[in-house]
């Protein structure tokens, strides 16, 4: 389980109490799935410094984030009934140690 964090305050450090936003899974060595309310609103906002950490509780002095280079949404995502709620974050390298990956099944995805 992990952490995504967003510079909101466009200040270059995760340390304010919006910079922590919704949780989420590894299921590869790059790729964190969260869910799409939590990041289709982000290019609205030209938010550009986004990281995902896994320590248990996060702390800005002392917690590691592993920066975010790219995410992306399901295009189907609907903001009211909140159908199609996925969201993809893909890490700038691998890296991160000792977490487990999730192990999605075939009828997780199912678009039903």
């Amino acid at each position: 389980m992990g952490l995504t964090l967003v510079d909101m305050d466009f200040d270059g450090e995760w340390d304010g109490p919006d910079d922590a936003r919704c949780s989420g899974f590894l299921v590869s060595a790059t790729v964190f799935v969260t869910a799409a309310h939590c990041v289709y609103w982000w290019e609205g906002y030209g938010l550009e410094d986004v990281g995902v950490s896994f320590d248990p509780a996060f702390n800005a002095e002392t917690s590691t984030v592993y920066p975010v280079a790219d995410w992306a949404y399901n295009s189907d995502f609907d903001s009211v009934t909140y159908r199609n709620d996925v969201g993809v974050l893909v890490l700038e390298e691998p890296g991160v140690e000792n977490i487990p990956y999730l192990q999605l099944r075939a009828w997780a995805c199912s678009t039903r």
